[in-house]
């Protein structure tokens, strides 16, 4: 036995299922939007190594946080013929870190990802040089800081990385078995200092852009009409 439906209640549904699809299609848009973003990753930690002397061990408790900023539109393998290792040069258009009241900033880096490349299994790491004119920060006891690196690494095996592709969402610490950044500071000569920070948590402070908000408040609004039509 088949259900009558009304012209009118064939009105309305047509109408909810235009609300739908737009809905999905301006939602999805919104996504594709979204991942061609900037993108940017943060993590925070507690100094528990540091080394060269009473100015560096003044850091030792301190709160420390490491975040950098990418365009993945724009950033190219270097190794496109390896597939297990990762190479986006100059990738990073924003990075800095804070540890107590020292902060170095910097608009370089190198964003690298292992899958299985070495004996040790996956690492996801974030180079950045002063030398290299990709990041700067003030001396600390005499000596000049030479370099920020931030390093995930697992034991052969894991499945923390599945492959050397640019990471478009932030890689968890708790899913590597070694996770720490850290500062290097050198003087040229001999003598070396660093602020080393192990175990890390995530911090990103990524929120939705306006106009994916508008987007979904559109489409929920659209459904939202073909359900009062509905009730009338």
């Amino acid at each position: 036995m088949f259900h009558q439906i009304s012209l009118s209640g064939h009105r309305i549904a047509k109408k909810a299922a235009i609300a739908t699809g737009a809905f999905m299609a301006l939602a999805a848009a919104s996504v594709t939007g979204a991942q061609a973003a900037p993108i940017t990753f943060a993590y925070e930690g507690t100094v528990n190594i540091a080394s060269g002397g009473a100015a560096f061990d003044a850091f030792l408790g301190q709160t420390a946080k490491f975040e950098f900023t990418f365009e993945p539109t724009t950033a190219t393998d270097d190794f496109p013929g390896d597939t297990t290792d990762g190479a986006y040069q100059n990738a990073i258009t924003a990075i800095s870190v804070t540890v107590g009241g020292y902060s170095a900033t910097g608009s370089g880096g190198l964003i690298r990802v292992y899958d299985e490349h070495f004996s040790n299994g996956d690492e996801y790491l974030i180079n950045a040089f002063v030398g290299l004119g990709e990041i700067a920060g003030a001396d600390i006891g005499g000596l000049a800081l030479s370099g920020v690196d931030l390093i995930l690494s697992e034991m052969a095996g894991g499945s923390a990385i599945t492959s050397d592709a640019l990471l478009l969402v932030q890689p968890d610490p708790a899913d590597f078995s070694l996770d720490t950044f850290f500062l290097t500071f050198f003087d040229g000569v001999s003598e070396f200092g660093t602020i080393e920070v192990l175990g890390l948590t995530s911090s990103s402070t990524a929120v939705a852009e306006p106009g994916t908000l508008a987007v979904l408040g559109l489409g929920l609004a659209g459904l939202g009409y073909a359900r009062r039509r509905r009730k009338a």
